[in-house]
């Protein structure tokens, strides 16, 4: 089985499509939502789909108005969320500091900390403050998505259990090799980021994922089939070390 821990299906011109597709390729997709709002929408959208489970978020993108009115939403969602995502921090937004994210960052990770539930954390330009808050604040690994902070940062991130999920647009990039060098494979997973993540011109989606794989495959000298099983093995124990350990059983 594929899996892309990070896609955001509702922001596709065709959802519909999306859903249909991964349905008959098996690709188990983590729905991340940018808001509480979308989050519910979702759910109602994909009620017994077994491929995809919607991920609970605030994007640090999305708090420029209203975000008290966002934190509420979220608190009252968690209850029943096993995955979180998009949440995080973002160094380089022009209309939402650092300063106004932190407090949100830091209240969402105590939201989060008592339930079992497995996060995507985004930390563009802002992974020393990510990694602090989680150290701090969860005290349990999660997947960082698309990470490209500096060599330090990511040793960091290694040392502390997390694991990383990685796209086609990374794996374009010229700093691929010795990122993926530092992490060790038992801590890589796949994503599409799409429809943000771009790839031969075009937005990357959950079929691109096969491909992720092959090409990761190639990166660490293994089979694709032995890389396959090494992803959905990674997946499943960070599941078991967030408390989710019978949630795959459900869904393979």
């Amino acid at each position: 089985m594929f899996i892309d821990t990070h896609c955001h299906i509702d922001l596709f011109p065709s959802p519909e499509y999306v859903v249909r597709s991964v349905e008959t390729r098996r690709i188990f997709i983590l729905a991340v939502s940018n808001t509480p709002a979308m989050y519910l929408e979702s759910i109602k959208q994909l009620i017994g789909n077994r491929y995809i489970q919607p991920a609970l978020g605030i994007h640090p993108g999305v708090l420029v108005k209203q975000s008290s009115l966002i934190e509420k939403q979220f608190r009252a969602a968690i209850v029943n969320a096993n995955f979180i995502g998009e949440i995080g921090l973002d160094g380089i937004l022009p209309n939402v500091p650092i300063r106004r994210q932190l407090p949100i960052f830091h209240r969402v990770l105590e939201e989060c900390k008592p339930q079992a539930c497995v996060l995507s954390v985004h930390s563009r330009r802002a992974e020393k403050l990510v990694l602090d808050h989680l150290d701090t604040s969860f005290h349990r690994p999660v997947i960082l998505h698309w990470f490209t902070g500096p060599e330090s940062q990511l040793l960091k991130a290694v040392a502390a259990g997390h694991y990383f999920s990685i796209n086609l647009q990374m794996l374009s990039s010229k700093l691929s090799d010795r990122y993926l060098k530092a992490i060790p494979l038992d801590r890589v997973l796949t994503e599409s980021d799409g429809p943000y993540a771009m790839y031969d011109d075009r937005p990357c989606g959950p079929l691109d994922i096969p491909k992720t794989v092959e090409l990761l495959a190639s990166r660490y000298g293994i089979p694709c089939g032995e890389m396959e099983m090494q992803i959905q093995q990674n997946f499943e124990r960070l599941l078991s070390l967030n408390g989710l350990s019978d949630r795959w059983k459900h869904l393979s």
